[in-house]
């Protein structure tokens, strides 16, 4: 695969985390960018939609956009319509927004997160662990933030129910993502995330892949969409009381718990292992390649093939001047299309 350009606003924790593991998995050169110096490459991926507006029109035919999140689209799901109608492709990370792509670009894919599942696994619980541990993770840094997230919902269904809560949040004392696994995951019997939306939570991926069980919301994207109720999660309203329902159980029902932890770990191997979601991606990069040598190939076509043209209204012709209303000239066919017929019409060629 031939290089690629990676356009990014943050690589922070999250997505910058997962597109690092994802890219080595590719066979391509690829490098990562905030600014607009970097011209030589194959395919222009960007981190979200919003980064499209930084673009040159000219290099939308060899654009991929992300939809990574469904507040992107918050009170306006046709939001970006006319930007995503112009990139090459679109990669959704949810259902929810695979439709939003899709009423706006048929080259819209539905493709989830990944993790590698050799690093991200279970651990079996320590001999005479038989303590019930709650975990959260999320940026609460905000009132928005800590709404969004459900943080207090879940600290207080902990108090009710009395059992611990660890918390790994975002900022001055947080947990390493490297030590996720070991400081957290493995230390915690559920994860919490009352989430009001997500696109493709990591955090509910990585308890997944550890075989942690999880209560979450139907409105938590990809997994409120994708995972079922008592068979791979269990879904809560965000509401104290619905929260404290799910714990106990899960606390009461020693078989529940067991299927959980087992299906969670499937449900992981079967929708985030990042070779085949590396390979998904794969395939859109190399079909954006294949499209753009095609039309690279026409261009140079239409460049050698000279036409003759009438103006349908005057216009502005780079390298010659005004062409007025009625005048003909000869111009190649790339000039001929680009000037559109609504300018101009071809008379005939040669």
């Amino acid at each position: 695969m031939k290089k690629i350009l990676y356009k990014i606003f943050s690589d922070s924790w999250s997505w910058g985390l997962i597109v690092k593991r994802l890219l080595k998995e590719l066979d391509t050169e690829f490098f990562f960018t905030k600014d607009e110096k970097e011209t030589d490459y194959a395919v222009l991926f960007l981190q979200q939609i919003t980064l499209l507006k930084f673009v040159s029109a000219k290099d939308y035919v060899k654009t991929i956009c992300r939809l990574g999140g469904n507040r992107t689209f918050s009170g306006n799901e046709m939001r970006y319509k006319n930007l995503m109608e112009n990139v090459h492709s679109i990669i959704a990370t949810n259902k929810y927004l695979y439709e939003i792509g899709k009423r706006a670009n048929p080259r819209t894919y539905l493709i989830p997160n990944g993790l590698d599942l050799d690093e991200w696994k279970p651990v079996k619980p320590k001999r005479g662990r038989t303590k019930f541990i709650a975990g959260f993770v999320g940026n609460v840094s905000t009132p928005e933030y800590r709404d969004h997230k459900g943080y207090d919902l879940v600290i207080d269904a902990c108090k009710q129910t009395g059992i611990e809560l660890i918390s790994a949040l975002y900022g001055e004392n947080q947990i390493p993502h490297e030590k996720m696994q070991s400081e957290f995951y493995h230390k915690i019997s559920v994860l919490i995330h009352p989430t009001k939306s997500e696109g493709c939570s990591n955090t509910i991926m990585e308890a997944l892949a550890c075989g942690v069980p999880v209560i979450t919301t139907r409105t938590a994207g990809y997994h409120g969409e994708m995972l079922k109720d008592s068979k791979n999660v269990l879904f809560c309203e965000r509401t104290v009381e619905s929260i404290v329902d799910c714990i106990n159980r899960l606390k009461d029902d020693k078989k529940l718990f067991n299927k959980l932890k087992k299906e969670s770990r499937k449900f992981a191997e079967q929708h985030h292992d990042i070779k085949s979601i590396a390979e998904q991606y794969k395939q859109v990069f190399n079909q954006c390649i294949k499209d753009n040598e095609k039309l690279n190939q026409q261009m140079l076509k239409d460049q050698e093939t000279q036409v003759k043209i009438r103006a349908l209204r005057s216009c502005f012709i780079e390298n010659y001047g005004l062409l007025k209303k009625g005048e003909e000239m000869q111009v190649s066919l790339l000039l001929a299309k680009r000037l559109g017929n609504e300018y101009v019409e071809i008379i005939n060629e040669g």
